[in-house]
């Protein structure tokens, strides 16, 4: 066999990561997010976004507060 046609064949590798994964195109929203920060505790990430939504009910409301008061 010619070492060239061994060349000419593509190659279907698999990065040893990525076995297992689903594809990114089928993934939703947050999953596509969490597959961002896979090296990340899943309950980190939660609780990093409840303090994020937290905060940002708490700059609503006190916004609203300070608006009827002024």
């Amino acid at each position: 066999m010619d070492g060239r046609q061994d060349n000419q064949e593509p190659r279907l590798e698999q990065d040893p990561e990525r076995e297992g994964r689903p594809d990114p195109s089928q993934l939703s929203a947050i999953e596509r997010l969490y597959e961002h920060f896979r090296r990340v505790p899943l309950r980190y990430l939660d609780i990093f976004i409840w303090v994020c939504v937290a905060a940002l009910v708490f700059v609503v409301a006190m916004g609203v507060v300070k608006a009827r008061s002024g």
